[in-house]
């Protein structure tokens, strides 16, 4: 079954622009000039149910965005996507009980409490059974390794130990699909190596759709199936690689092999402008008076 289906997603963001001072903000107000910036240009892909994907590109190439847009947080300004038989943008609150996200750099727990009360709280939220909530608590305490520091304010955690809480909270309603936006950014090697074995053994116990961005190409090689190259070129999305043939590239041979694929659709592209532009002013009408 396909859990992600997307075709075409484009997203793109309108700001205004404004010059210093007051004579800016009048010109600004009077005549106002806007900028448009292309976060997502026409990807499509497919992730089945049960799979561990990884989408990896420069930043900047949309990743987040994407993923905003698969949970129903952002709208896209064209393109389809259907998560779970769900378009997201429309059917956010039932499709968020059956997913589960975790930015890297915005957390989901109460800064001031401790993750223990943000646990209560989410189990409310989703509406879950008292009985069944307490028994995956326990389990995810175990499989993570929290239980020392739930009852220690989020302020006064580690990064790691934050992440891992952070994880847990995603899971507590057992969800199908989980997004991961650069889930390990800042973290020392031996805490990546730990949360990428609990989201392998998390995949493998119950099946959970593993769909995670990152910029860096080897971090999560050994724990996917299969990879998703973006790139900001004008072609944007390259195409999808099984992992297995990338697990024992080094940074510099998977860069050269990026550089290659872009330089070749970068040159189709111009042509394709050129031989347009050749076409356009070959069957020019001239009509005089």
């Amino acid at each position: 079954m396909t859990a992600i289906k997307v075709q075409q997603l484009t997203k793109t963001f309108v700001t205004r622009e404004k010059q210093p001072g007051l004579r800016g903000s009048i010109r600004a107000f009077l005549r106002p000039v806007r900028r448009e910036t292309h976060a997502v240009k026409s990807i499509t892909f497919g992730v089945e149910e049960g799979e561990r994907v990884a989408f990896i590109g420069p930043n900047g190439a949309g990743k987040s965005t994407t993923i905003k847009v698969l949970v129903g947080i952002l709208y896209p300004t064209s393109g389809q996507a259907q998560v779970l038989g769900k378009t997201p943008w429309r059917e956010r609150k039932r499709l968020a009980y059956e997913i589960g996200t975790v930015f890297g750099q915005k957390s989901q727990l109460w800064y001031h409490l401790p993750p223990a009360d943000s646990f209560d709280l989410l189990a409310r939220i989703y509406e879950l059974d008292g009985a069944a909530y307490r028994q995956r608590l326990a389990h995810l305490v175990e499989l993570f390794e929290v239980g020392d520091y739930l009852q220690v304010p989020v302020r006064k955690l580690s990064l790691g130990e934050r992440m891992r809480c952070e994880v847990a909270a995603s899971l507590l309603h057992r969800p199908r699909i989980l997004f991961l936006d650069e889930p390990t950014i800042g973290l020392d090697v031996v805490v990546k190596q730990r949360i990428r074995d609990l989201i392998l053994e998390l995949n493998q116990q119950e099946g959970v759709t593993i769909f995670l961005t990152s910029h860096d190409a080897v971090e999560f090689f050994p724990g996917v199936v299969r990879v998703l190259l973006y790139t900001l070129i004008p072609a944007a999305f390259v195409g999808s690689i099984p992992a297995g043939l990338l697990s024992d590239f080094d940074w510099v041979r998977l860069a050269a092999l990026v550089a290659f694929t872009a330089g070749i659709a970068l040159a189709a592209w111009w042509v394709f402008r050129w031989g347009l532009r050749r076409y356009e002013s070959g069957n020019l009408v001239t009509v005089r008076g």
